[in-house]
This record gives structure tokens, C-alpha cells and sequence, in this order.
């Protein structure tokens, strides 16, 4: 194991409380020292497996994974599909699709909050803001709706508001919501690509 040499920002902010970080080939340990209420301190070692970018949040029974907070994305960043290695595309008015990766403005989207804003400020949302398996992915004005509120875990775009996911079912062809299974279909990488 080696103690890393630079402290994540959560332990820098916890310097007083007691903070270790250890950075080892089975993953990233945090073990924080913190006092409780005044009255007396809990001292838990904690691993935890998420990807770069997620927040977790922990408590005295344990993991809460249903609590979520945005995932944060460079701004104007490229979402490749794991299904047909296109990016997702606003190209065509409205409808969201993968189309090959160029980096021009219509592959460029940004998560503000809960929204997946595209470059032209327009926001991922769903046709006719329906929730339902089916339906297809669009881009429309933000107005904050539940059908334009998304998480993500840095590999699937899922609705904060239902358990569906943006589906790549047909490569090139429309996104569509499906059911979250963590398929081939609805995983996407997130970052700058070369072109």
C-alpha cells in the first residue's frame, strides 16, 4: 500500500477530524476519524468501489445509492457509445442519435446540475416529456421538467424522475428510454475523444 502524497479535497477539508487516503491496487480506501454529535467519534475504514466523478454518501447503515447528485462533466464533452463507438448527435432537429464522432458543436454536451445541456443550450429531454419505455430521446427548451432532470454513474445517462436509462438500441438510429440493465446499449463514454 502507498499513502498517497497528496490528500483528496475531502480530506484537506477534514485535516482536524483525522483523515487517511491509501491508494492500493484493490482500490482507493478513505478512513476518517470524525466526531459525531460531540459526545463520541466513529472510527470505520470504508471501501467503496464508484467511478471517477461520482459522489457516494455514507452513513451509520451504510451506502445510500438511491441519493444522487449531478455527475460533473468538462464542459462540451463527447458521450461515445459502447454499442457502435458513434457519439451522441444533435444534429438532426430535436432527435437525439449516434452519429460518427467528429467533435463538432452537435457532440458537444455539458451536465449543468441534473440537465445534459447540449452546445446550443438546448436540454436532453424526452418526446412529449413522457417517461416511458419507448419513447424517444430529444432535445428541447430547459424548463427543469422531470423528463429533463438525468444522473449519471460515468457509464449510463439515466431519468432522476424513472428507472429508465438513454438507450442506443439501434446504432445510428434514434435513443430511445429502456429500462436500466446496464447493457451494451445504454453505456456511454464520457470525455474528449480524438477524431
Amino acid at each position: 500500500m502507498n499513502l498517497r502524497p497528496s490528500f483528496p479535497a475531502a480530506c484537506l477539508l477534514l485535516l482536524t477530524a483525522g483523515c487517511t487516503y491509501l491508494d492500493t491496487p484493490d482500490g482507493r480506501y478513505l478512513n476518517l476519524n470524525l466526531p459525531v454529535e460531540s459526545r463520541h467519534t466513529v472510527h470505520k475504514t470504508v471501501h467503496i468501489h464508484a467511478p471517477p466523478g461520482t459522489t457516494v454518501i455514507y452513513g451509520e447503515r451504510g451506502l445510500y445509492p438511491d441519493a444522487a447528485y449531478p455527475h460533473t462533466l468538462p464542459s462540451h464533452t463527447t458521450l461515445r457509445s459502447a454499442a457502435d463507438g458513434g457519439c451522441l448527435d444533435a444534429a438532426h432537429p430535436g432527435y437525439l442519435n449516434t452519429a460518427p464522432c467528429h467533435g463538432r458543436h452537435s457532440q458537444r454536451f455539458t451536465f449543468d446540475g441534473f440537465l445534459l445541456r447540449s452546445a446550443a443550450g438546448l436540454c436532453v429531454d424526452t418526446e412529449h416529456s413522457l417517461l416511458q419505455a419507448g419513447i424517444r430521446a430529444v432535445t428541447s427548451p430547459c424548463r427543469h421538467s422531470p423528463s429533463q432532470q438525468w444522473h449519471s454513474d460515468g457509464h449510463s445517462i439515466r431519468s432522476r424522475a424513472s428507472p429508465l436509462c438513454l438507450d442506443n438500441l439501434q446504432p445510428g438510429g434514434p435513443l430511445v428510454l429502456s429500462p436500466c440493465n446496464g447493457s451494451h446499449s445504454q453505456r456511454f463514454v464520457f470525455g474528449r475523444h480524438p477524431y
